[in-house]
């Protein structure tokens, strides 16, 4: 069984697709009080900005995760946000026609601009900070230069409110976004129009230049991005790219990589060139992505949608692999908290669910609905389980992955399921190891978050069967929750046992304690042994035991 525990507790695996990596840090940036608009970084990579429809602007220190600036003076939300160069200024614009510049470190307000009287919806310094553009929900850019107060051009060619502003790198052009379907190519010498492209069905929400500035590219309502070529009115490439309606794209410092995020939750990676998809991360508490920037430097993207609270990952371009870079990762995962005959175990469901959303999200793997298995409750008889392991298991090739995880109730002899009573007893060790030696996977991982899981380990030592020859395949390891006449506890307050809780946060990077970037199996018990001890006060003690190699990798942070 698993018992509560009471005591305060204060509190990787690898993605790799085809050289774009998401790993480790997944960060959560709470103080707004309505949604999130717009989010922008500071071009050292250090500065986050926020633009809520709070009427506030909030700056954040990407070291920290802590704010270090509220800006509030608009009058109503504000829709777009954009650094200075040097990082110290800010642009804002906001739905009450007004634009505003910041000095950051004083949270004071330099100037505000008024020439639009509709909303600002969009708002770029041009490359060299001398002056900058601004769109509104009419269809109107305004021109202006920094120190005056009234806007110097007003191009009006656009009849739908404008989405999206952005330059080329050669300062030659920007372009424009709209609700009229089209984008607009325009001259940064005389502010000239200079060409059309349409063949879009619905608004364009967001675009980029490529590196080289030969190359657009565009993302519209009606789920596709398109690539033109500058000096052709027709689309070279086109792909329906996402479910719903694409609201922001992003592209790679040297061009080789699309960044989309979507009104269906999901954020994909793709090859500039071909628009093949090399990554899909679909967040699991998240609808309608309408703001996603990636960091100058490649190493954050931030992410918001309707809620008030933005979030941020790690991302980098990979040129380290460890040993299961390439493999395919396949996990079963079973929580049991309310059983057919025996009493509650109160943490079991919320453990499982939890150790789900890690495999689902960047740092755990993103894995595909047809990768992980999760089965609860009245679901989880001996039989659904062992069929569980079989089918999903059966599915690895010989460089794979497998995961093994349960939390519930344990009694000496094996696991507790769901149906188990005097008739049906529990499902005997022996049975479950059986069923995932058939696997063909390179790496056999088993973890039991349940009481007396020692139990395990005595067996596996002492018995004469030689349980499906663990002792000459050298890849199978089980990560034990506690000794065997000891019981799994959980912490009310954090609603999740204390192994499983320290077991996730080891696998998001806390265990890589000698600061080389890798996560081995070694490591990760010894931080989740060291964390659970000392938080049970030695009433509970991990164990690893199985025969591995005590160097494998299973995860790099950056």
């Amino acid at each position: 069984m698993k018992t509560t525990f009471t005591k305060y507790i204060v509190s990787m695996l690898l993605i790799m697709y085809s050289g774009i990596l998401v790993a480790q840090e997944f960060t959560k940036f709470k103080g707004h009080i309505k949604k999130i608009n717009c989010v922008a970084f500071s071009n050292d990579g250090e500065l986050l900005a926020t633009a809520s429809d709070d009427k506030t602007i909030r700056i954040w220190s990407l070291a920290t995760g802590k704010r270090i600036a509220t800006l509030r003076g608009h009058e109503d939300a504000v829709l777009c946000v954009e650094f200075s160069q040097n990082g110290k200024e800010l642009l804002s614009g906001s739905k009450d026609t007004q634009i505003k510049l910041w000095n950051i470190e004083e949270e004071k307000e330099i100037k505000t601009y008024k020439s639009h009287k509709y909303q600002v919806n969009t708002i770029k310094f041009s490359p060299k900070n001398d002056y900058f553009v601004s769109g509104d929900s009419k269809g109107e850019i305004h021109i202006w230069r920094i120190e005056k107060a009234k806007s110097i051009n007003v191009l009006t060619n656009h009849s739908k409110a404008i989405n999206a502003l952005v330059f080329s790198a050669d300062e030659k052009y920007f372009a424009s976004a709209s609700d009229d379907n089209t984008v607009k190519l325009w001259t940064t010498t005389s502010f000239k129009l200079s060409k059309t492209y349409a063949a879009h069905s619905l608004a364009v929400l967001s675009i980029c230049f490529s590196n080289d500035s030969k190359f657009l590219y565009s993302a519209s309502a009606d789920k596709t991005i398109k690539t033109w070529k500058i000096s052709s009115s027709k689309p070279v490439n086109s792909i329906e790219a996402h479910e719903y309606a694409i609201n922001s794209l992003q592209i790679s410092n040297d061009g080789s990589f699309l960044f989309s995020a979507s009104d269906d939750g999901s954020i994909k990676t793709w090859k500039s060139d071909t628009f093949e998809n090399t990554f899909t991360y679909n967040c699991p508490d998240f609808n309608e992505l309408c703001a996603l920037k990636l960091s100058h430097n490649e190493k954050k993207l931030a992410f918001a949608n309707t809620t008030s609270i933005p979030q941020l990952i790690n991302t980098q371009t990979a040129h380290n692999e460890i040993d299961n870079s390439q493999s395919t990762i396949w996990v079963v995962i079973v929580g049991i908290s309310e059983y057919q005959f025996k009493d509650k175990s109160e943490y079991s469901v919320n453990d499982a669910l939890r150790t789900y959303g890690f495999y689902k999200s960047p740092e755990g793997g993103a894995l595909k609905d047809e990768q992980i298995k999760v089965i609860t409750n009245h679901q989880a008889t001996d039989r659904a389980i062992l069929n569980a392991v079989n089918e999903t298991f059966k599915l690895a090739t010989d460089s794979d992955i497998v995961v093994f995880y349960f939390s519930g109730h344990g009694e000496s002899e094996g696991l507790v399921p769901y149906n188990a009573n005097d008739d049906s007893p529990n499902l005997n060790y022996e049975l479950l190891i059986n069923s995932m030696q058939k696997s063909k996977a390179k790496h056999k991982i088993c973890i039991i978050d349940a009481c007396y899981s020692g139990n395990l380990a005595n067996i596996i030592e002492t018995t004469e069967k030689n349980i499906a020859n663990y002792k000459t395949e050298k890849n199978m390891v089980f990560l034990l929750s506690s000794k065997e006449k000891e019981q799994a506890l959980g912490y009310r307050n954090l609603n999740q046992g204390i192994f499983s809780y320290f077991l996730l946060e080891g696998l998001s990077g806390n265990a890589n304690q000698n600061s080389d970037n890798v996560i081995n199996i070694t490591e990760l018990y010894n931080y989740v042994n060291y964390n659970v001890k000392n938080y049970t006060n030695n009433r509970q003690n991990p164990i690893l035991i199985g025969n591995f190699d005590e160097n494998l990798k299973i995860g790099i942070v950056f």
